[in-house]
């Protein structure tokens, strides 16, 4: 991973709530049940490339300097190795990947100068994928978490695929993959979340809320899974059962990333506006 592909991974972030963040006049403030779930948890409108990122699992060994380089030096330095790195990482998996290929001519020759095992080969296709997943080439993403699957069939490779498959707006591929994912790991909720991620992009709210309420059922004291419960709720028009869902959360974590702003918007759809605006006024 080069140091630019580093920073800019660290500036982005990851995380992911349902209903939005921003503050505005509650008593005025309307709100689309759909577009806002949309907007604000299935990243609708963010910058390209759109799709949902996975996060890079190695780390770059860095050794000390003897001497401390000045801070414009070293600008122009890390300008110049991002220019250069990202295609040099990508050509150095591609070439390995090549070189195994060969090996199925030559095997005993080439295996003793690369010695790439399976899981050689898994760690490069995981890699490549999810380069190329988080650069917005999804169709290559694709490939390569299928080849990681084929070798490395675990629930994080088929939760990889489903991810990808789900940025390419492939959701009937992305629903297979996240399904066998938990076929391999049924505790593994990352995908019990993403697969309510997809029945609820394409407005198939009972699933996804059957997929949220097992997340549910796993652990009881999960804030993330009650909160995506009720976000879904609150998209389908159940406000009180969201409402239900939201309070459970507040009981867990007050100060969880936009509970109140979620409650705020699921008392102004049920039609109580003073409850509205006394969570809207929390949440500022």
């Amino acid at each position: 991973m080069s140091a630019g592909n580093q920073a800019s991974n660290t500036k982005r972030g990851t995380g992911k709530v349902f209903g939005p963040s921003q503050s505005g006049n509650a008593e005025t403030q309307k709100h689309d049940t759909l577009s806002e779930y949309t907007r604000s948890h299935l990243d609708v409108g963010a910058t390209t490339p759109a799709g949902d990122r996975l996060p890079q699992e190695w780390e770059l060994i860095e050794t000390d300097a003897d001497a401390i380089p000045e801070e414009e030096d070293i600008l122009q330095r890390l300008d110049r190795i991002e220019k250069r790195l990202d295609a040099f990482e990508n050509t150095s998996y591609t070439f390995l990947l090549y070189a195994k290929q060969l090996t199925d001519r030559t095997v005993s020759f080439f295996e003793d100068i690369f010695g790439l095992s399976n899981g050689d080969l898994s760690q490069i296709h995981d890699r490549l994928g999810i380069n190329y997943n988080n650069k917005g080439d999804y169709p290559k993403a694709i490939e390569a978490f299928q080849k990681l699957v084929t070798l490395t069939p675990t629930a994080p490779a088929c939760y990889k695929l489903g991810v990808a498959h789900g940025n390419n707006n492939d959701f009937q591929e992305a629903i297979e993959a996240y399904r066998r994912a938990i076929s391999l790991d049924e505790s593994y909720l990352h995908s019990y979340y993403k697969l309510a991620d997809v029945y609820a992009k394409t407005e198939n709210f009972g699933e996804a809320i059957r997929c949220l309420t097992q997340a549910v059922d796993m652990n009881a004291d999960n804030s993330e899974s009650h909160f995506r419960l009720g976000s879904v709720h609150n998209a389908r028009g159940a406000y009180d059962q969201a409402i239900a869902a939201f309070n459970r959360v507040l009981a867990l974590d007050a100060n969880y990333s936009g509970i109140y702003q979620s409650l705020g918007i699921a008392y102004e759809q049920k039609g109580e506006h003073n409850r509205a605006i006394e969570f809207f006024k929390k949440s500022i």
